[in-house]
């Protein structure tokens, strides 16, 4: 099974404030602001390939999640995000709905996380 996120000592459990380093603060905020705007989807689209028990959407988005959330998160999210696309192109029929689950579940973390930072 797949781990939880941690809760950092900002306050974030996800979310990574040291990506600072790399962008200004503008460019931060901005990065965000896409990332707010197109993560929603990209979780619909995981959600839609659980439920229609299609492996290879699954392993696509999740691909897709694992590039995004690299450049954001300071958690395991894209080394789990990678593991279990990597899961999924592997073993065919493999019901990794429990781990998907929570895939979706900390993107949901992030999202509000990015939505709180962007308040402030």
């Amino acid at each position: 099974m797949l781990s939880r996120g941690v809760e950092h000592s900002d306050g974030y459990r996800e979310l990574s404030n040291s990506a600072l380093d790399e962008f200004s603060t503008a460019d931060y905020r901005a990065l965000l602001e896409v990332y707010l705007d197109v993560m929603p989807k990209t979780v619909a689209a995981l959600e839609q390939a659980c439920e229609e028990d299609n492996a290879a959407k699954a392993a696509a988005t999740l691909h897709k999640l694992k590039s995004n959330t690299s450049y954001i998160c300071d958690s395991d999210l894209p080394n789990c995000c990678d593991l279990l696309e990597r899961q999924l192109l592997s073993v065919a029929g493999n019901d990794a709905t429990k781990d998907i689950q929570l895939i979706i579940s900390r993107c949901r973390i992030l999202l509000d996380e990015i939505a709180t930072y962007l308040k402030s």
